[in-house]
């Protein structure tokens, strides 16, 4: 079973609606401007956006998670089928690390830059994988709903990282697995400057806390066309 088509139905219990994060977009986007949304899941952050008078679209891999479709385009992040003129591309939920490796993410961070306008910004959030990849923990938090229980495991095989989800809802159990590449924070503002990003700033989170390179569990990059 694909990883995401087993989170399909549980998807908006694991991660629930951040009105933090929502807002965090929304004040680096101009003018209620356009948005785009890439690995959009259910679409509660297109619908919120459109709700707000953003003109937001949506990207997403997995047809069973879409929820919300308007503005929905089923696809691969790998070739974004938008036309130019972005005031703001998202990237959200680790969803860059699923790339096939670092050629590919650097080709997505490309395909992000020529779709932004001018002054543009595209909002990275991934681990910090340098923490991961020097820790090696074999377990992530457990997220526990009412709903439901997900388990995440790491394995680590050379420069890969295996992800194991396990889904606990009622008396069903099922597993799955995806391989990541660990993208570390320096090889983030590496690419991103390679793309053509002529600004990299980094947080820890959306309330725009300082990152810390040894701390940190997550990253949030502003990139500035």
């Amino acid at each position: 079973m694909d990883f995401y088509e087993m989170l399909a139905q549980n998807y908006d219990n694991i991660f629930p609606f951040s009105q933090e994060t929502a807002d965090f977009i929304t004040s680096l986007t101009p003018g209620k401007g356009r948005i785009l949304d890439i690995g959009s899941a259910t679409g509660k952050y297109i619908s919120h956006y459109i709700t707000k008078g953003y003109k937001a679209f949506g990207l997403e891999y997995c047809p069973k998670l879409i929820a919300y479709k308007d503005n929905t385009v089923v696809g691969d992040m790998n070739f974004l089928p938008f036309q130019e003129g972005f005031d703001t591309a998202v990237c959200m939920g680790n969803t860059l690390v699923h790339a096939a490796g670092y050629k590919h993410a650097h080709n997505i961070l490309s395909g992000i830059y020529r779709l932004l306008k001018t002054d543009g910004k595209a909002v990275i959030q991934i681990l910090n994988y340098e923490k991961i990849l020097r820790q090696k923990p074999m377990f992530l938090p457990t997220i526990k709903t009412p709903q439901c229980t997900f388990e995440r495991r790491y394995e680590y095989h050379g420069g890969k990282v295996q992800f194991i989800g396990t889904l606990i809802s009622g008396s069903k159990k099922m597993k799955s697995e995806v391989i990541l590449c660990p993208i570390t924070p320096r090889e983030l503002m590496d690419m991103s400057f390679e793309s053509g990003f002529r600004q990299v700033l980094y947080y820890g989170g959306s309330k725009g806390e300082a990152f810390d390179m040894e701390n940190s569990f997550a990253l949030t990059a502003v990139l500035q066309k």
